[in-house]
C-alpha cells in the first residue's frame, strides 16, 4: 500500500525535520519537559519515516540516518549550551531535565546504530559499495566512542 503522491515526500528533507525537531529539547528541556519530550519523540518517528521513505535500505540510507541523526544529538547539546549560558543563575540550581533527554538520546542513537550496522554490513557482505560501505560502518561505530566519552563527561561535571 502505497502513500498518495501529495503525502510522498523525498527522504532527505523529512531527515531534516526530524533533526530539527530532536534538536529542540536541548532548548526547552527546562522550560517546558513535555514539549520538549514530544519533539524528541515526534522526531524520531520523522527520521523512522525517513528511514522508510529511502527504500533503498542501502549505505546511502545508513548514511542520510548518520549525519542527520549526529547533527540532531550536537544541535540538541549545542542549544542546550546556548540556554545555559543566557539563563539566570537562580534557575540554575538543582539536576538539568537534559539528562532525561540525553538518556532518550542514546537509546535513539543506539537504535539507528543497529539499522545502519545491519545495512551496512549487509551491504558489506553481498558486495554492493564495499568501500563505501566499510567507511560508513567505521564512522558509524566511531560515533560511540564519541557519545559515550562525552556523556561520561557531562556526568562527571563537565
Amino acid at each position: 500500500m502505497e502513500l498518495p503522491k501529495i503525502l510522498r515526500i523525498p527522504a532527505p528533507p523529512l531527515f531534516a525535520a526530524g533533526a530539527i525537531l530532536m534538536c529542540i529539547p536541548g532548548l526547552l528541556s527546562a522550560q517546558a519537559p513535555l514539549v520538549a519530550l514530544a519533539c524528541l519523540f515526534l522526531g524520531f518517528a520523522v527520521m523512522l519515516a525517513a528511514t522508510f521513505q529511502s527504500r533503498s535500505q542501502g549505505p546511502w540510507s545508513a548514511l542520510w540516518l548518520l549525519v542527520a541523526s549526529n547533527l540532531s544529538y550536537w544541535g540538541c547539546y549545542g542549544l542546550w549550551q546556548l540556554r545555559m549560558a543566557h539563563m539566570d543563575s537562580a534557575s540554575a540550581t538543582g539536576i538539568d531535565p537534559i539528562a532525561e533527554i540525553l538518556a532518550i538520546w542514546c537509546f535513539f542513537l543506539s537504535l539507528f546504530l543497529i539499522y545502519e550496522c545491519v545495512v551496512l554490513v549487509r551491504a558489506i557482505f553481498q558486495n554492493r559499495k564495499r568501500i563505501p560501505s566499510l567507511i560508513i560502518l567505521l564512522a558509524a561505530l566511531s560515533q560511540i566512542l564519541v557519545i559515550v566519552n562525552f556523556v561520561s563527561e557531562i556526568v562527571d561535571g563537565y
